[in-house]
């Protein structure tokens, strides 16, 4: 598995943990991530998280889940196509599993992903298929709803009554992705940032495969991650020392708004891109090629590989070793991965990794212009450390996440609290 580099912006500003602790931190050759060994002690993980193993039309899903943590140290996880949430207590033990009563008076049947913690009392959803945004107190009951007429990828809380929200749509020729700042009193909204691309249906290209299954709905994969810029438009935000952050990839611009959505500043991070060679293009694809091949190859784990699997599988490898051929330049990588806040006003922004296994950071302090002051990596013996926004939460000096314990007896996720040191 390839892990993401990670640079750190340490605001100039005074903050629970002094900017020259944090220094001391992050200048460390490596810095290991160590499980709260009590937290979470009781719990029956195969119970708690029974969802892991849950599939839609064959393909896994369980795993899409998402971690938000409460003022008091709480924390509550969403399920992918589940319709409750999981509150754990602040020792990480299970609390409940609770649902949300609609305006109807009905259970909603699909909850949407918990987005935020708004103002330090109203937790915020991802907007569902129909725009609908629910706000909700801690045990889920329905405080209000926004509405929204476009598609949601991500929110985040700014200030004590504002919602940032990275959002897209589809025009006719191009799409467009933007960021929006959404009044939660008003409902009222003002875009901020947006940028038209080209608009492309994914089967129609390169390195993307789709079948339409004879049970419904359709198979696709990809193998464009080595090839393309994956995902790399969509902008990266978060809320640092009462700022909104938006974060372009390709560039690795960073772009400050106040929560009015004045833009206050535009840096560039001074970071030399990476490229994917040719050659390395090409072993990757003759690897997936090869994989589909594998006459013990199901697409998603132990399951009886069918009649209709198979057909798909010799489809699939035909159109890849098709693809294949159109390998003959090397392909620049996005300067920016993801960014996380680490909860001390510092913003951590992770690089596309180029190898595997690669967790090497530095750390960029936002201070007079800008200045490199260290490399270290992250080091965890236990778990298999995935770097995923929506799984990480960093909240009194700790890191929240949701990570596979290695070794696994049954269901590997675990809800884990760890220390740096």
């Amino acid at each position: 598995m390839k892990k993401l580099m990670l640079f750190v912006i340490v605001g100039a500003v005074s903050f629970i943990v002094t900017a020259q602790d944090v220094k001391t931190i992050y200048k460390q050759s490596s810095i290991n991530l160590v499980a709260d060994s009590q937290f979470g002690l009781n719990n029956n993980w195969d119970k708690v998280f029974s969802s892991y193993q849950d599939t839609i039309y064959n393909a896994p899903v369980g795993k899409r889940k998402s971690l938000i943590v409460l003022p008091d140290g709480s924390s509550i996880v969403s399920h992918t196509y589940k319709n409750f949430y999981t509150k754990f207590s602040p020792t990480g033990e299970f609390v409940k599993e609770f649902g949300v009563i609609g305006k109807n008076g009905k259970k909603i049947k699909e909850l949407e992903q918990i987005a935020c913690v708004l103002n330090n009392e109203t937790l915020v959803t991802i907007a569902d298929k129909m725009g609908t945004v629910y706000c909700l107190d801690f045990d889920g009951n329905l405080k209000k709803t926004l509405k929204l007429n476009y598609s949601v990828r991500k929110i985040i809380a700014i200030g004590k009554d504002k919602i940032a929200v990275v959002g897209f749509s589809i025009w006719k020729n191009k799409l467009r992705d933007f960021v929006s700042i959404v009044d939660y009193n008003t409902n009222k909204e003002k875009i901020i940032w947006d940028c038209f691309t080209e608009n492309s249906t994914p089967s129609t290209k390169p390195f993307n495969y789709t079948h339409k299954l004879a049970s419904g709905g359709s198979l696709s994969i990809s193998t464009a991650n080595a090839y393309e810029k994956v995902d790399a438009i969509t902008p990266r935000i978060s809320y640092v020392n009462n700022k909104l952050i938006i974060a372009l990839a390709i560039t690795g611009e960073i772009l400050t708004f106040d929560t009015t959505g004045k833009q206050i500043s535009k840096d560039k991070l001074n970071w030399t891109p990476k490229t994917i060679s040719a050659a390395k293009i090409i072993e990757k694809q003759k690897q997936a090629i090869a994989q589909m091949k594998d006459d013990k190859y199901s697409f998603f784990g132990p399951i009886t590989i069918t009649d209709e699997i198979q057909k798909i599988k010799a489809k699939f490898a035909v159109q890849m070793e098709a693809d294949l051929k159109l390998i003959k330049e090397p392909v620049n990588l996005p300067v920016i991965s993801t960014i996380i806040n680490d909860n001390k006003n510092n913003l951590l922004i992770f690089e596309y990794p180029t190898a595997d296994n690669d967790n090497k950071f530095g750390v960029w302090v936002y201070d007079n212009g800008g200045k490199v002051v260290g490399r270290s990596s992250f080091t965890c013996n236990d778990f298999d450390l995935e770097i995923i926004p929506s799984k990480m939460v960093f909240h009194n000096g700790y890191l929240y996440s949701l990570q596979n314990i290695k070794n696994a007896n049954g269901i590997p996720m675990r809800l884990v609290r760890f220390k740096l040191q």
